[in-house]
């Protein structure tokens, strides 16, 4: 259904909040002032529809309460929209996330299937789309940063190190060869399920593999690399959202 209000998508990640307005981008970490930003697109767009999707609670409550002060905004839960669409089959998969589910209907948008996403961020979300649009699933595994943080927790040395994603040789230092490991596990991890998906009979080596989230752009140029049908778009979820207020959003 058309509208004449804004649209604005927030989705509330593990580390960050990420917003698409009128075609722009916006990403902040929790540690700083996100209500700053969220406040800054909200004053811009008073009346506007508001699609959300979150895996983090304690933001979300937050975000919720923040937008109390803003009466004429629409507020709408991005599980909301997934109820009412019939782009994307998700019958046979149980407990998938929201933001898995939308970065998938935008690139269908986009491409016919099959196709991949891979979300790099706090977890590394790889998901599968076979011929027919059927969701057949995928895989969670850490993340760079998460990774990091992990080596970090072990030993004071290691959390000094911070992520370099120049590294592409063998390290010869302790930072150098932290880099070049984690980057690798996540890379090969990636290319591992390729392999397991195309096992399965699902054709996605050729196919469109679309690669989003906030390390989109640092791990991406790895995978194109080997497979040049690696496509970029760091926004793919929020911009499902919007393709579902698009459908569905009420004057």
């Amino acid at each position: 259904m058309s509208t004449n209000r804004p649209l604005i998508a927030i989705d509330i990640g593990n580390s960050r909040i990420k917003i698409a307005n009128n075609g722009e981008f916006y990403a902040s970490e929790y540690d700083t002032n996100w209500q700053s930003l969220i406040k800054k697109v909200l004053d811009d767009a008073p009346d506007a529809i508001v699609g959300y999707s979150s895996v983090n609670t304690t933001i979300e409550i937050q975000l919720l309460k923040f937008l109390e002060d803003y009466n004429s905004i629409i507020r709408i839960n991005a599980v909301e929209l997934l109820s009412r669409q019939n782009i994307l089959d998700y019958r046979e998969i149980s407990g998938i996330g929201s933001d898995r589910l939308l970065g998938m209907i935008r690139a269908l948008d986009n491409s016919k299937p099959p196709l991949v996403t891979v979300d790099c961020g706090t977890s590394v979300t790889f998901n599968v789309i076979d011929e027919t649009g059927k969701c057949r699933g995928g895989a969670i595994f850490p993340g760079v940063f998460t990774q990091f943080h992990a080596l970090g927790n072990i030993s004071n040395v290691l959390k000094a190190i911070k992520i370099n994603f120049q590294s592409d040789s063998i390290g010869t230092s302790t930072a150098s060869a932290v880099n070049i490991g984690v980057i690798s596990s996540v890379i090969g991890g990636i290319e591992r399920l390729l392999k397991l998906t195309m096992n399965e009979g699902i054709t996605v080596i050729e196919s469109p593999i679309y690669v989003t989230g906030g390390y989109a752009h640092h791990l991406g140029h790895y995978l194109s690399a080997e497979y040049p049908n690696v496509i970029l778009k760091q926004d793919l979820v929020l911009q499902g959202i919007i393709r579902l207020l698009k459908d569905f959003a009420i004057e």
